[in-house]
């Protein structure tokens, strides 16, 4: 009896496996992966191009079998003609067959660099970069000092700048500005009185005391010694945290200034270098950073890291001899 019974007790489990196996779905074959590759963008025509802004655009004609992450132009002046996602960008979070914006406070008489881009999974992909020239402003015709001297001229918010350092040798009635190379006299004089660094002329670096910014006449008719207002006024139009970098040229910085590459460096077009000093008992020094005289004896300094800018009052020591740069009245 216990054998049938345990006959009986297998087949129930064995038909109960089969049926089981019978019941499973038909589990279809998984598709073929996407190859996934970079988008296709090209750069629209700039247009529409002024002293201070210009429109472009791209054109998206493939998203790489993916979605679109971001997309939109990039632009750089300068020494920058490549730009990438790293300067400065007007972008979407979305795809679109075409986008179009305009690029806003530029530099008059410029050159940019500008090119379309598109992000998927696969990475970045850029179309082909268009160059450009922003128009030129009246108001930057370049100046001229009594020695002959060319200055070129920058707008930055809505001042205009020289962009080089003064280095005439007389006023603008034709008085000359003494160049004084000893260094005692240097020091004890309370006259107006310029050097070049190292007393080297050739290098072109023009350096003054305060005195001679005192004399009314150091700057071309129209322009005048910048203010403290002047200086402040300068630095609340620039971006926040990039303040030097903005103001600075790529070359004549030491070492220590990691930022000679960065998306911002002199975008407005200042060219700040560095010249070193000379200080109150004539003698010469390499610095890591430019000062330049504005009235009251106050001064504008320009460090090696992006954000720094202060500025400074020399009124202990009118000796100093730093750069000049000149504002527009």
């Amino acid at each position: 009896m216990k054998y049938y019974l345990l006959l009986i007790t297998l087949s129930s489990v064995v038909f109960s496996c089969s049926k089981q196996k019978t019941d499973l779905p038909n589990i279809p074959p998984e598709p073929p992966p996407i190859n996934k590759a970079l988008p296709t963008i090209s750069t629209a025509a700039v247009t529409s191009i002024t002293e201070t802004y210009a429109i472009s655009g791209c054109n998206l004609s493939s998203n790489g079998k993916d979605s679109i992450q971001e997309m939109g132009i990039c632009y750089s002046t300068g020494y920058v003609t490549t730009p990438t996602v790293l300067n400065e960008k007007i972008f979407i979070k979305k795809e679109v067959n075409t986008f179009t914006d305009t690029l806003k406070k530029l530099a008059p008489n410029t050159t940019y660099y500008v090119r379309a881009y598109a992000i998927n999974s696969a990475g970045t992909a850029y179309g082909q970069v268009i160059s450009f020239k922003t128009q030129y402003e009246q108001s930057l015709t370049p100046i001229k000092d009594y020695d002959g001297n060319t200055y070129q001229v920058v707008k930055i918010g809505e001042q205009y700048w020289t962009a080089s350092n003064f280095k005439g040798e007389h006023f603008n009635d034709g008085t000359g500005i003494p160049v004084v190379a000893n260094k005692g006299v240097w020091a004890s004089t309370n006259q107006p009185a310029m050097c070049y660094f190292n007393d080297d002329k050739k290098l072109g670096y023009g350096m003054y005391n305060y005195y001679t910014t005192l004399d009314s006449r150091i700057a071309p008719k129209g322009w005048h010694i910048p203010t403290k207002s002047d200086i402040e006024k300068l630095l609340s139009s620039l971006t926040k945290g990039q303040e030097a970098n903005e103001l600075k040229y790529n070359h004549n910085w030491p070492l220590k200034d990691k930022d000679t590459l960065a998306p911002r460096r002199n975008i407005t077009g200042f060219s700040s270098i560095n010249i070193g000093i000379r200080n109150i008992y004539g003698e010469y020094f390499p610095m890591d950073f430019a000062q330049y005289w504005a009235d009251f004896s106050y001064n504008l300094l320009i460090g090696c890291s992006a954000a720094d800018v202060f500025i400074v009052n020399n009124n202990k020591y009118p000796n100093v001899g730093l750069a000049i740069r000149f504002i527009k009245d």
